[in-house]
């Protein structure tokens, strides 16, 4: 019975000693140095057990592998990687995981870029087959008049030029890009908010608009409030 009683201590000791140096060397991420960011934006990991060196390690978001600019035992310097997801960040030192740690991957990021010439809203934005977005139409924000001037953003340039002006100013009209790289622009509201029949045609070529058939019934498209 004594003998047993040893073999059981004799084994509870190990097992002590074994889980507390699993501890002592579990890498754990303790912060990010953001919870979010762009693909290729660079993260700061700060914990503990990294290992001086990466040797073998990685460092995942979400499962895809990260490259590491920067390692040391207690930080790691790596860049989003380009398949990376919206999910858990975490850190493998000779084939044990560390802790997971949230991160969110943004999707987009969007800056500034050209002004319009004349400030508008509910205008329609078409992409030419140039490239170039055909911006029509619109109302100003302090008469609530609608506009006739017509405007081109170049995402090349990231500047907006002007171009023809629409025969009839309108609101809440549509423009769709047909076959043959022209535009057709039909129905809105006019200044008295009555709706509008007649249709126009842009010519990217020559940057003008000429009228074209009429709406059999004129109308516009429902109000975006």
């Amino acid at each position: 019975m004594a003998r047993m009683i040893r073999q059981l201590v004799i084994l509870v000791s190990l097992c002590v000693v074994f889980s507390g140096a699993l501890f002592a060397t579990t890498p754990s991420i303790t912060s990010l140095s953001s919870a979010s960011g762009a693909i290729g934006s660079s993260v700061t990991i700060t914990g503990a057990n990294f290992g001086t060196t990466q040797d073998t390690s990685t460092v995942t978001f979400n499962g895809t592998a990260a490259t590491a600019t920067g390692w040391s035992a207690g930080s790691i310097v790596v860049s989003v990687p380009t398949a990376a997801t919206t999910g858990y960040v975490t850190v493998t030192v000779g084939g044990v995981v560390s802790n997971s740690v949230n991160f969110m991957v943004a999707t987009a990021n969007l800056t500034l870029t050209g002004s319009l010439a004349t400030a508008r809203m509910f205008q329609t934005a078409t992409l030419l087959n140039g490239g170039t977005v055909l911006v029509a139409g619109g109302v100003d924000g302090f008469q609530y008049l609608p506009i006739s001037s017509v405007e081109l953003y170049s995402p090349v340039t990231g500047t907006v030029t002007t171009t023809g002006n629409l025969n009839t100013a309108r609101i809440f009209n549509t423009a769709t890009l047909l076959m043959n790289g022209h535009v057709l622009i039909a129905g809105g509201s006019d200044s008295n908010w009555n709706q509008i029949g007649a249709a126009e045609l842009y010519d990217p070529a020559s940057g003008t608009f000429t009228l074209t058939g009429g709406l059999n019934t004129a109308l516009h498209t429902p109000q975006p409030y």
